[in-house]
């Protein structure tokens, strides 16, 4: 009878112990949840505003080909120089090749 008692009462203070642990996850699941839904507000405001910034940018150009120097400026990339990338052969050896990038524009 005893024994019953004893495996009783651990089992009385095991449940208690899972019921804390419970309350303990959902509060930190319910807290992470608002700390997602502010970060993710944030992120909206900061890429609304740079969409705005950008858009105003690009409304002010009266002609096409003030868009195009507008965004050219913000893409410039040197193609006089030739780029270097290491490449696999098939005996697993690197290499290096260079390759001379060329960019279209298709504004």
């Amino acid at each position: 009878m005893q024994r019953l008692k004893s495996h009783a009462h651990k089992a009385k203070e095991e449940e208690e112990f899972v019921r804390d642990s419970l309350d303990t996850k959902e509060a930190l699941l319910a807290r992470a949840t608002v700390e997602n839904e502010e970060r993710f507000l944030a992120l909206y405001k900061n890429f609304s505003s740079v969409l705005k910034e950008r858009l105003l940018d690009a409304s002010k150009a009266q002609t096409l080909r003030d868009f195009k120097c507008t965004q050219g400026d913000e893409m410039a990339v040197d193609t006089d120089q030739p780029s270097t990338m290491e490449v696999d052969d098939e005996n697993g050896g690197a290499k290096k090749r260079t390759m001379k990038l060329q960019f279209y524009s298709f504004l």
